[in-house]
């Protein structure tokens, strides 16, 4: 049942193009790359559709990606491809277009992981804070100069001068509180000067932004798939004529 007021708004963004993928995203838009069986922006609505605190789910996409998520059943908001350049502009563009009077949960369309949104819901609610982040150990520079980290000790996000000891990555979902006046701020200014409240993620977590990542994903999720269904010896050789 649809409440008028739900406390819990769930974003999915949606409005990248996966140029890190090069060749791929020439005939595929980013949403819709496989991760092994099914298209990558499935399993984070599936994620937010399964939270027991969501009970609205917006789409924010670009013009390209529009039509085919509209098959969703959820709205979708085609977006300013100009002021739109990650998920907290994604947020403000989409409170600019409607009234939303509710805490939000961010989630991009292209990660692959267990994180749970409820345990995030449960941080947020549970610790006085702006916004609820969750963290990843990471060791790759590139994902760590792209995603930034969150240094413990300062309590500070940056992309730059990065140590060898900065492991922990920002992952969503991301849980925002309604209060927050967003301003047009960036990333950086709001995780730099709101109070923030932070899990640690011990599960898997993938960003599908190149294809050997995609090719990992697509890995993982074919073993998880064989370990909950396990298939017979006998019948995974294919024999191609």
């Amino acid at each position: 049942m649809r409440m008028n007021n739900p406390k819990y708004v769930g974003v999915l963004c949606c409005g990248g193009k996966g140029e890190r993928l090069g060749e791929i995203s020439q005939y595929i838009t980013k949403p819709f790359i496989p991760v092994f069986d099914r298209p990558v922006f499935k399993y984070a609505i599936e994620k937010l559709e399964r939270s027991s605190h969501i009970d609205e789910i917006y789409i924010i996409a670009n013009e390209n990606n529009a039509d085919a998520l509209n098959k969703s059943q959820h709205k979708v908001i085609i977006q300013d491809d100009s002021t739109v350049f990650d998920m907290f502009s994604a947020l403000t563009y989409l409170k600019k277009t409607l009234t939303l009077s509710s805490n939000v949960v961010l989630l991009p369309c292209d990660n692959y992981s267990n994180v749970s949104i409820d345990k995030s819901i449960k941080l947020f609610e549970s610790t006085p804070c702006d916004i609820a982040i969750n963290l990843f150990s990471c060791h790759k520079v590139k994902t760590k100069q792209k995603l930034g980290i969150f240094n413990l000790k300062t309590m500070s996000y940056r992309y730059d001068q990065l140590n060898k000891s900065d492991q922990n990555i920002l992952i969503a979902p991301y849980i925002v509180s309604k209060k927050i006046n967003l301003k047009d701020k960036t990333e950086s200014e709001l995780l730099n000067t709101m109070h923030i409240a932070h899990r640690q993620h011990q599960g898997y977590w993938f960003d599908i932004g190149t294809p050997y990542s995609l090719y990992q994903a697509s890995q993982f999720r074919k073993c998880e798939l064989e370990r909950i269904n396990p298939i017979k010896k006998s019948n995974t050789n294919i024999i191609l004529k």
